[in-house]
């Protein structure tokens, strides 16, 4: 009952009182894998990412064929900047279900948060080209777009050109998810605002547009678009 009250809390987002749930479940019994990796994830959802990474451990221990806990604690690392230890999370879970693509990715694109040199981050990209490339001869199962999830996030740190990694990573997503190569049927009679006599529609959405360092970041770019060619909506 605990451990179902945590769940129903959880999916409220009232996660302090899901935790307590939860630990009052894995009191009652600590052999408890299920309410272990669900209280490292509501731990997860507050921030609490080394305590997180604690329960998930102890689920893995309790289940060690406890995939989504082995996963869990993979990100949980990865979060942490533990790389080598998400590393090898992710390589047992691919070992248990070798077939899941989703584990292959998370797997094959790793990056680490702070690459430790220059040298280490040639090495890394090194790494995750080929890991685009294996991932695309594994043909043995399609994503859905609930299991997409960004994995080039670090690459823009990197100082250099990552436009040839990104182009096989699209080809790749959408080798896929065929629903990411849907083109809207009135596309096929667009026209260039240019050749209407009409300004370019620019659309900006992000819910880090206020009293975020992306917003600042963005802020003279958006004001200074030329208002006679753009049509800029916030």
């Amino acid at each position: 009952a605990h451990y179902n009250l945590g769940n129903v809390l959880r999916e409220h987002k009232q996660l302090e009182k899901a935790v307590q749930c939860y630990q009052q479940a894995v009191q009652l019994n600590p052999e408890f894998a299920e309410a272990q990796s669900n209280l490292g994830t509501a731990l997860k959802d507050l921030g609490r990412l080394n305590e997180a990474a604690i329960c998930y451990q102890r689920a893995t221990e309790i289940n060690p064929s406890y995939l989504e806990a082995r996963c869990n604690l993979g990100t949980a690392f990865r979060m942490l900047g533990r790389t080598n230890q998400a590393l090898f999370c992710f390589q047992e879970a691919i070992k248990m279900q070798p077939q899941s693509l989703p584990n292959n990715i998370q797997f094959h694109l790793l990056l680490p948060i702070i690459p430790a040199s220059s040298d280490d981050i040639a090495s890394w990209r090194e790494r995750y080209r080929c890991g685009i490339a294996a991932l695309i001869k594994n043909e043995s199962l399609e994503l859905d777009d609930e299991q997409l999830s960004h994995h080039s996030f670090y690459l823009a740190y990197h100082n250099t050109s990552d436009r040839p990694i990104m182009e096989a990573l699209c080809h790749f997503y959408r080798s896929r998810v065929p629903s990411l190569n849907f083109i809207s049927p009135h596309l096929a009679r667009w026209q260039a605002p240019a050749s209407r006599r009409q300004r370019i529609k620019v659309g900006i959405l992000s819910e880090f547009l206020c009293r975020h360092t992306i917003g600042k970041h963005y802020k003279g770019f958006i004001a200074h678009l030329d208002r006679s060619r753009y049509e800029v909506i916030i």
